[in-house]
Parts: C-alpha cells; sequence; structure tokens
C-alpha cells in the first residue's frame, strides 16, 4: 500500500482558492509512479482549519466535501480528509476515508466497543482491497495514551490534524504526536499517517508517518506545503473483526 500525505496550505477566507488547492493537490500526489493508494489530506479541510461560521454556508461546506468524492472517483483512490459533517442541526468536525467511488466508508466517532473508545474518534474499514485502513480524529480534550489502541493492530491509521482549537486542545495534539513518535509501545501495533496543514509559521505541527515500532517512514522538512510518500506493507484483520465492518452512506445527513 503506498500513502501520500498532502499538507497543503489552507485558505479560510476563500472557498474557491481552497477547492483550487485540494484539487492541484490531489492531482500532483495522484500522479505519482507507482500511484498511491491512499491520499490523506489535513484536518477541517473544507473550513480552512477554523470551525464553520457565517462565511462557510452548508452549501460552501458540501461543496468541497462533493469535490473530493469526485477526485477520489476520477483517480480511483482512497481519500482521508478533515471535514465538517452534518449531524442533526450542528456540523461536526470528523475524519473520513472516501473510496474510489466516492462513497464515505470510514468515519471517525462512528464506532467503538467503550466510551473511552469512542472518544478517540476512530472507525474502521476492513474491506478495502489494498489492506486495512482506520481513520481518527486527533484528541482534543482526552489524554494520548488513551487515543492509541491496542485492538487496531495491523492497520494503517490515518490521521487529518487541524491546527484551530483552545492551547488546551492544541496541547493535548501535541502530547497525542509526542505519543507516537516517541513511545513506541503506545502506537498499538499500527501505522500511523499523521497529516497537518501547511503554516506560514515554523511552529506548527508536521505531517509524518510511522511503522508499529513508532520509527518515523517519512516526515515533513518544515510547515510548507509539501507531498510526501511512504510504502506500507499489505495489512490485514482477522475474519471475524472483517465481518463487523459496514459501509456508511456518501452523505452524513
Amino acid at each position: 500500500m503506498i500513502v501520500a500525505l498532502l499538507q497543503l496550505r489552507l485558505n479560510a477566507r476563500s472557498r474557491a482558492a481552497t477547492i483550487q488547492g485540494l484539487i492541484m493537490g490531489i492531482e500532483r500526489a495522484a500522479r505519482a509512479n507507482p500511484p498511491p493508494d491512499l491520499l490523506v489530506l489535513p484536518g477541517a479541510c473544507d473550513t480552512g482549519g477554523v470551525a464553520p461560521g457565517p462565511r462557510w454556508s452548508p452549501a460552501r461546506v458540501d461543496g468541497i466535501a462533493q469535490t473530493i468524492a469526485w477526485k477520489a472517483r476520477e483517480w480511483g483512490v482512497f481519500i482521508a480528509a478533515g471535514l465538517h459533517l452534518r449531524l442533526g442541526k450542528d456540523r461536526t468536525p470528523h475524519a473520513v476515508i472516501f473510496d474510489p467511488d466516492g462513497d464515505i466508508v470510514a468515519r471517525s466517532g462512528t464506532r467503538g466497543i467503550t466510551e473511552g473508545q469512542q472518544a478517540t474518534g476512530l472507525a474502521e474499514l476492513w474491506s478495502s482491497p489494498v489492506g486495512s485502513m482506520g481513520v481518527v480524529s486527533p484528541p482534543l480534550d482526552v489524554p494520548a495514551v488513551g487515543c492509541i489502541l491496542e485492538e487496531h493492530s495491523g492497520m494503517l491509521l490515518a490521521c487529518p490534524l487541524g491546527t484551530a482549537g483552545t492551547i488546551g486542545q492544541r496541547r493535548a495534539q501535541e502530547a497525542f504526536l509526542s505519543a507516537l513518535s516517541q513511545e513506541p509501545p503506545s502506537t498499538g501495533g499500527a501505522y500511523w499517517a499523521v497529516v497537518a496543514p501547511a503554516t506560514p509559521t515554523e511552529t506548527g505541527p508536521r505531517s509524518f508517518a510511522c511503522d508499529p515500532a513508532g520509527r518515523v517512514l517519512v516526515s515533513a522538512a518544515g510547515p510548507n506545503e509539501e507531498i510526501l510518500y511512504a510504502e506500507i506493507p499489505l495489512l490485514s484483520v482477522p475474519p471475524a473483526l472483517r465481518a463487523g465492518s459496514e459501509t456508511l452512506d456518501r452523505q452524513a445527513d
């Protein structure tokens, strides 16, 4: 399985600039030789890294999600991204995976055996022909160690990372990233692909992929726009777990 990590610059002021940047980044990554099986975009890529506000009407946010689904179909790839999905009257940030048909087949926060697992925002996709994938929303208010689960070993976990939030939330994300790269046992036996947006400052998080031992496979050189590629072994899970998978609707509403 080849994974492309797209550290792209997001625009909170212009929907057109956001869409253009996403399209150019996806097309550039998908043209690699050999082509990647999974593209991972940053978190909150439909709002430029901020919460939906007056400038971001439901139609504008949905339009960016539809653009990503369209590019997944065009290039025949899986795409993981952070989006604001409509749940009732509210829009909640989630990490999702689109399949090559443009359908959302995994969504963070929709599956979990215990309350603690649900808090991590992890969802599984067992049916991928290129390997077993999962998608994780970075923790906001929960301890980093509690967000990395042994039950999901043998998977590639995509983690679209945003940069917005309170100081406490950003510190929780920093602890989460530190646990992945500095505490190998806490990775739970999974591969990780963490993608942050490009930032104009040197202090923002940087995208990276690591193996189950916590060894970094590839890492962004800086906070600027960059596309990274990592080769992950073809992963699989026991049939008993695979049987419990389910496909989600393309739209959350």
